[in-house]
């Protein structure tokens, strides 16, 4: 048995090994890499007596002083229960870095550390799992058990629904409820292609705005779109603002007609007349909606990858002043039945935060998903000075390149 580290793994070969990878995803894909153009990649492998047996995109982050970073985003690929490979690979990946004067290796593999339906799950401070074993043997520090949304590199909660168990019935009663009353307020999905990510990206400000967050810009979006070809899907749900107004004019106007015909004070007739005042709020919002934003207004947007039987929703941005059009969950149901339709056999929602009592992660548990909580992320130290100072810097940096994001997005 012979083990062989491969330094510049041909990319071709690299993807091929994350198609058939039980633990294969979308940020191991080389399409990925083309997305984050800011960071230098390369790929490495590792042979088995001349199989690959491990495989791994590694995104290089240049930073001051001529110092470097490794992240391997859900990587690397390979079997974590077989202690030799795992030390063979980590321990030639150290190596092979540690000469370019870098502070460390970052990975997140997608190893997951317990599953459950919402109303279940039970949080473990220090929860026990073999892996954990491996790869501190092998050197590897674990960055621990937060349940921050925001605490580490990817997500550690995210929603994911299989279509072994999806029926639209299962929804909860509420995003049942919102699905309809979008509907009945004329709320539209359509699929737009690249040409339309400027829309995309009007709607996620508000999101950035609402929330206090930086998530990405038009070009990022752009760069996504094209990566990814026919596995990427953008939707965005308007309104015709013009066309419902009149629907809702001839809608006044035929409660005012039954109104007319009915008994006077009758219960039939109340019911009539909260109606039609319904219907005069509904076309006072519409004229003035339509006054500041138009007579076509995007509401909401949603962008989603299709890769290797799943469907990952990345990103979704809402303009909050439509909140009462229930759009994002029209969006969702639009992308769950798209993703089915196309071979998925699972949907992820994208990350959440591990209390699981916040309004995102509610919305989330609305469309019958279940709890997947990952083992999390993890350090191999090429410098321990160097890995020390970084751990005191990194999130100051990190804080203030937040704080001026926010500044821009106030601007």
């Amino acid at each position: 048995m012979s083990y062989q580290f491969i330094a510049h793994l041909d990319k071709k070969e690299h993807d091929h090994f994350v198609s058939m990878h039980p633990l294969g995803n979308l940020m191991q894909r080389s399409n990925w890499g083309l997305v984050k153009d800011d960071w230098d990649k390369q790929y490495v492998g590792l042979k088995k007596d001349g199989h690959l047996v491990a495989s791994a995109q590694c995104f290089i982050r240049k930073l001051p002083l001529g110092l470097t970073m490794i992240y391997l985003a859900r990587g690397p690929l390979l079997d974590y229960d077989d202690f030799d490979v795992v030390d063979a690979f980590f321990t030639n990946l150290k190596t092979h870095f540690k000469k370019w004067g870098n502070i460390m290796i970052k990975f997140d593999p997608l190893l997951v550390l317990k599953r459950s339906a919402f109303d279940t799950y039970q949080y473990e401070a220090v929860p026990q799992h073999p892996v954990l074993d491996i790869l501190a043997r092998a050197g590897a520090l674990h960055q621990g058990f937060d349940r921050d949304l925001y605490r580490y590199g990817q997500p550690r909660y995210v929603t994911q629904l299989s279509k072994t168990v999806h029926d639209r019935d299962n929804y909860t009663r509420n995003a049942l409820r919102n699905i309809r009353k979008g509907e009945r307020k004329g709320v539209e999905i359509e699929a737009v292609d690249v040409r339309g990510v400027s829309r995309f990206a009007r709607v996620i400000r508000f999101t950035e705005k609402r929330k206090n967050i930086g998530l990405r810009n038009e070009l990022y979006f752009k760069k996504i779109m094209e990566a990814f070809g026919e596995d990427a899907l953008l939707i965005m749900a308007y309104l015709d603002q013009k066309a419902m107004l009149t629907t809702m004019t001839a809608k006044k106007n035929e409660l005012q007609a039954k109104i007319d015909a009915t008994t006077e004070g009758s219960p039939r007739q109340r019911k009539l007349i909260d109606q039609f005042k319904a219907s005069e709020r509904e076309i006072a919002r519409l004229m003035e909606n339509m006054k500041r934003d138009g007579e076509r207004v995007d509401l909401a947007g949603l962008l989603a990858i299709r890769s290797m039987g799943q469907v990952d929703l990345l990103y979704m941005g809402m303009n909050e002043t439509y909140r009462k059009y229930y759009a994002p969950h029209m969006l969702y149901d639009y992308a769950i039945q798209w993703g089915f339709d196309h071979g998925a056999n699972i949907i992820d929602f994208g990350g959440m935060d591990g209390h699981l009592d916040d309004g995102l992660s509610q919305f989330k548990a609305s469309f019958n998903g279940e709890v997947v909580e990952y083992l999390g992320e993890f350090d191999l130290v090429l410098s321990p000075l160097l890995y020390q100072l970084y751990k005191v810097g990194w999130p100051l940096l990190k804080k203030i390149k937040f704080l001026i994001k926010i500044g821009e997005n106030r601007l």
